[in-house]
């Protein structure tokens, strides 16, 4: 595995890694949350939790999160970290949004019927909201570095590319 196109890289581990592990911080300091996550048409990051949860507090307070997701794949290590702000799917979009995060969360729509929670208990005051996370920076892996000298170091990524590359059906989306 080598550096090239660390753009499509980020967008491939986005796409494929199930969960994330995000992180926010308020009053009583950080915390870090595992989340099931989808790419949205916009090339946002939809996940849903309920809006009392410590991670979703934290979020009204301060928008800025950060995330990070690794797989192993041919005893391979990969991983995008990114940093981005996070907000509440607004109304007008929720029913829109909702159905594309069960649709791509859970393609086989027998298993789908069995998780879902319905549209009806989406909402500030509800059993869940859908949240999205719009990524302002991000980084992958510096594979090169580590196979060479042993470092842990990261590349950034072009937000721009990336951006494109979450948004190409080509790029794949298996979960």
């Amino acid at each position: 595995m080598t550096n090239d196109d660390p753009a499509r890289r980020a967008a491939t581990l986005l796409k494929t890694i199930p969960f994330l592990v995000l992180a926010t911080s308020g009053q009583d300091g950080p915390w870090s949350a595992t989340l099931n996550h989808v790419i949205a048409h916009d090339a946002t990051l939809l996940f849903c939790s309920h809006p009392a949860s410590r991670h979703t507090i934290h979020i009204g307070a301060n928008s800025t999160v950060s995330a990070t997701g690794y797989q192993v794949r041919d005893d391979q290590l990969d991983g995008v970290q990114l940093r981005g702000t996070c907000e509440p799917v607004p109304r007008d979009q929720l029913a829109a949004l909702h159905r594309e995060f069960w649709e791509k969360a859970f393609p086989d729509a027998r298993q789908r019927e069995n998780v879902m929670v319905g549209l009806e208990d989406f909402g500030p005051s509800s059993a869940r909201d859908l949240y999205a996370v719009s990524v302002t920076e991000a980084w992958v892996r510096d594979t090169e570095a580590w196979a060479r000298e042993g470092k842990d170091l990261r590349v950034p990524v072009d937000l721009p590319a990336l951006t494109a590359f979450l948004k190409d059906a080509t790029v794949p989306e298996a979960r």
